[in-house]
This record gives C-alpha cells, structure tokens and sequence, in this order.
C-alpha cells in the first residue's frame, strides 16, 4: 500500500499528532503566490470530508469552492479565538488557522517583492 508520504506536498497530520509544521516550510519555500494557493487547494484536500465537518460553518464555507487564502485566514482566526467546543475540533481549527495564517502571510511577501 502506497503512503501519502511519498507526494511531494506532507499529508496532513491527525491534531492527535500536534501540528504538521511541512505544510508552513512548503509554503515558505513557495516561489510565487500561485503556488502558496495550490498548496492550501491541496491543504484543504489532504484534510477531507471528515475533518472539515468538524470546523464550524462559517469555516466550512471558507473553504469551499474558490479558495481565497487571505480572506479564509481572517475568517478561520477570528472563528478559532472565539471557539468555544471540543478540545479535538479546537485544535484541528487553531492548525488550520495557523496554517492559512502563514500562507496569508507568505502571500503578502511575495506580493511585496514583487511590487514596482
């Protein structure tokens, strides 16, 4: 059986395991912002169904459809400050949060550098 290690963007690791800190060194390694997007679309796809279900709506919704990473950031920091549930379900959102937090981030610059 073939493991999701082997792809070239780090599976997501289960809260039980603590944070996946892979994902915020590929996207610091990330060369522009087209690439910080891809790897928070494939973020998002590595989480699944099952781990999303466990965010609150407003979080869910986030994350459907068209990601827009700087705007889903705000939506999940403001959510995980607030967030009063499961310690599991607070845990999997403040990784989440901290994850599109560093993609908002690297976003920005890149942005920057790239500004006249």
């Amino acid at each position: 059986m073939e493991s999701e290690e082997t792809t070239t963007i780090p599976a997501f690791q289960p809260t039980r395991d603590g944070p996946n800190p892979k994902w915020r060194e590929t996207l610091q390694l990330a060369p522009d912002v087209k690439t910080v997007e891809g790897v928070m679309r494939d973020y998002v796809h590595a989480l699944g169904p099952e781990a999303l279900g466990k965010l609150p709506p407003e979080c869910q919704r986030a994350l459907r459809g068209v990601l827009e990473v700087q705007g889903a950031a705000v939506i999940l920091l403001r959510t995980e400050l607030g967030f009063r549930g499961p310690d599991e379900a607070g845990a999997l959102l403040r990784d989440i949060a901290f994850t599109f937090a560093s993609a908002a981030v690297r976003i920005t610059q890149l942005q920057a550098k790239s500004a006249p």
